[in-house]
């Protein structure tokens, strides 16, 4: 008979005691805690450098060139980028405030994010017959023990375990109370050792696979807080504009501008800074374009949020992670709660589903570059002439995107460097080469003209079927 050494590093009995721990340390907790989001953006963004406010002539020319810009991408798109009376336009920003408006602007979508997180659908893990299930937030207890029950009515960012009705989770099982979280794992709770006395190897492991599937169930939604506040603020220290991460935002007639980095951009690459600022505000304009049709929008948050349900790593390689941190090493463990990526990379093998989504948002995002990078190519022809050194200059700033940019990929499901670009820039060329800009301009009229992973590298394929829904065959 096995029996762990409860101070051997990667040991069972460790890896429990260490799991309990960090549990009861986050219980009380919100998946998503906004505040710590909010800071950890802004402090990021702030870094070391210089962070000044935006030259008020900086400003007044922004407003002058996206009046400009607002009515050429109106007229390629054939969309109104604005109600009536007041115009779109780009708005300079400090790198803090860009992290703190995007934040904001995101919220509805990051709280659908929080609420995925925080459903009933179940951590993995096994279960052991007349134990505790696996849990997840929001779940409350059914008769018996831990089920389904009865969602919780708390909001997003608001973990429920236990209640005045429901008692202890366990029932009357035992008369010391149980941890939510441990249930009869907690290794404070009297009762034999594991592996000592009635348990053995195979109890153990089940116990421990248990406890890791409750500890990143609970873990995910406080480590996502975190990743999308670092997130946030790296893409303040390096976007121009808000649509480089290309997700839906609370409708609004400002479009940010990072004035330091785009500033800075221009100096770096010998660009002229008016040349820049109306390319800036065509291809942001673009973007607004698309991502303010309501049926592109909810299509995008829905496939996001779907990504974000699936991607669940396998709690046999996240042991694998868990088992090889030194106990007296708390960089080890810092690494794994501070960078969420490492519970996606350990996940062993995507399901069918998973690679289903994100087939779809790749295509998405592709047909959404693709257009937008066609509509500032004409717009920037017309108003700058030789655009060709700021378009080769996105270029190579695309292909070189840096950690934050990878993250945000991880976290959202989404694909923006150069080739998902090309994708679709080559499928809008093909319907372009077909059929001419006015079939082009379909692609956004109804949610069931967006185009299929397949159609997206055969656009005769989607010319081919949405002729036959203009024809009701």
């Amino acid at each position: 008979m096995h029996v762990s050494d409860p101070l051997a590093p990667g040991g069972g009995d460790f890896l429990r005691n260490m799991l309990g721990d960090l549990l009861r340390l986050i219980r009380t907790e919100g998946p998503l805690q906004w505040e710590l989001a909010f800071q950890l953006a802004t402090s990021v963004a702030a870094g070391d450098e210089p962070d000044p406010n935006p030259d008020p002539i900086a400003r007044i020319r922004l407003e002058e060139l996206s009046a400009i810009a607002e009515m050429h991408v109106a007229d390629v798109t054939g969309m109104v980028l604005a109600s009536a009376g007041s115009g779109l336009r780009l708005v300079p920003t400090t790198r803090v405030e860009w992290a703190r408006r995007s934040l904001e602007a995101w919220r509805p979508l990051l709280d659908r994010l929080a609420a995925a997180l925080t459903s009933t659908h179940e951590a993995p893990g096994p279960s052991r017959p007349g134990g505790p299930g696996p849990l997840g937030f929001g779940q409350t207890a059914g008769p018996g023990g831990i089920g389904p029950g009865t969602a919780s009515t708390s909001s997003p960012g608001t973990a429920s375990t236990s209640s005045p009705e429901t008692g202890d989770l366990l029932g009357d099982e035992e008369a010391m109370p149980v941890d939510p979280f441990l249930g009869d794992a907690d290794p404070l709770r009297a009762g034999p050792a594991r592996g000592v006395e009635g348990g053995g190897d195979e109890d153990e492991d089940v116990d421990l696979a248990e406890m890791i599937g409750r500890w990143t169930s609970a873990m995910a939604p406080a480590m996502a807080a975190m990743q999308v506040g670092s997130v946030v603020g790296h893409l303040a220290r390096r976007s121009l504009g808000q649509y480089d991460l290309p997700l839906p935002r609370i409708a609004s007639k400002e479009i940010l501008v990072a004035i330091c980095n785009l500033d800075r951009f221009a100096e770096e690459w010998s660009l002229p800074i008016d040349d820049l600022r109306l390319w800036l505000c065509a291809h942001e304009m673009a973007y607004h374009a698309v991502l303010s049709r309501p049926h592109v929008a909810k299509r995008l948050e829905e496939l996001v949020v779907a990504h974000v349900r699936l991607v669940r790593p396998d709690p046999r390689d996240l042991e694998g992670l868990l088992q090889g941190i030194d106990p007296g090493t708390i960089p080890g463990l810092s690494q794994i709660i501070g960078d969420p990526s490492l519970l996606g990379d350990a996940e062993s093998s995507p399901s069918p589903e998973l690679e289903r989504v994100r087939a779809q948002l790749a295509t998405l995002t592709a047909a959404i570059a693709g257009y937008a990078e066609y509509v500032t190519s004409i717009v920037a022809s017309r108003l700058i002439g030789g655009h060709a050194p700021i378009g080769e200059a996105m270029r190579r700033r695309r292909v070189g995107r840096g950690e934050a940019e990878r993250v945000a990929e991880s976290l959202f499901g989404l694909h923006l460097d150069q080739e998902d670009v090309d994708r679709g820039a080559a499928f809008v060329q093909g319907v372009l080469d077909r059929s001419g800009e006015l079939d082009l301009a379909r692609l956004w009229i109804d949610e069931e003209h967006l185009p299929t992973p397949a159609e997206i590298d055969a656009p005769g394929l989607w010319l081919a079927r949405i002729d036959l829904e203009k024809s009701g065959t």
